[in-house]
């Protein structure tokens, strides 16, 4: 074979190539999405916190913060929350249906006071509908109530991302149905973050997401704090006057 044919044949093997690996990739995320819609995916992030407790297991309590990658990623909210004795145990792209599977082990051994929620994101990104999402709600929230009567709770508002902006008008959607049924309740209140996440011209900030254009970095949390601390401090603050 010529030199010239063997030119001519590159662009054609490098398409070739190109072509398989994207395959590769779409059906591996493919794979990787379906399986993270099972609660088996997260066992290992649930080990994690097991191993973390048996070294030091957090005072009961507390304040728990609980949901998918969102609380998870708040490395800061400790020193965010403080003074509040606040328990991280986010895992995540988790479905809230995923929380009521591993309440025994990372919500119950706790005892919290407050629960702070933040789901729901994944699961309409995976195609669960508003009412099952607000359903799955309820049921996490009822089990909670009937172990741990008297825990106050709190649901942060689906956020809007870079990522995934197109679903946007969906997930304003879930969080009005929320906040309606969280208006029927006593002990939950319903906190609002993405009206901060946007400017005063209703853009969604571009420089709060870190480089997948769908979790956030510093400056996000940074907008967070302030709106879920001031919520959460007051109702801590009249749980242990009471006392």
């Amino acid at each position: 074979m010529t030199t010239t044919k063997k030119r001519a044949r590159w662009p054609f093997i490098l398409l070739a190539t190109s072509g398989l690996i994207g395959v590769l990739f779409m059906g591996g995320m493919y794979v990787k999405n379906v399986m993270m819609t099972r609660h088996t995916f997260w066992e290992w992030q649930i080990r994690q916190y097991e191993r973390r407790e048996r070294r030091k297991f957090p005072p009961k309590g507390g304040i728990l913060f609980i949901g998918s990658s969102s609380i998870r990623y708040w490395k800061t909210l400790k020193r965010d929350m403080k003074p509040l004795p606040v328990i991280n145990r986010g895992f995540g792209g988790s479905h809230i249906r995923h929380i009521l599977h591993y309440d025994e082990r990372i919500v119950f051994p706790y005892k919290p006071k407050i629960v702070v929620i933040y789901s729901g994101e994944n699961d309409l990104s995976a195609g669960v509908s508003v009412e099952k999402v607000v359903t799955h709600l309820e049921l996490v929230i009822t089990k909670i109530r009937q172990r741990l009567p008297g825990t106050r709770f709190f649901y942060i508002s689906i956020k809007p991302s870079l990522l995934r902006y197109r679903r946007w008008p969906l997930f304003k959607v879930a969080n009005a149905s929320i906040k309606s049924w969280i208006a029927t309740q006593k002990d939950v209140e319903y906190i609002d973050v993405s009206k901060a996440m946007h400017t005063s011209s209703g853009r969604l900030r571009r420089d709060i997401f870190v480089w997948d254009r769908l979790h956030m970095n510093r400056k996000g949390y940074k907008l967070w704090t302030p709106i879920v601390r001031t919520r959460v401090m007051k109702t801590w603050q009249q749980l242990n006057s009471k006392k």
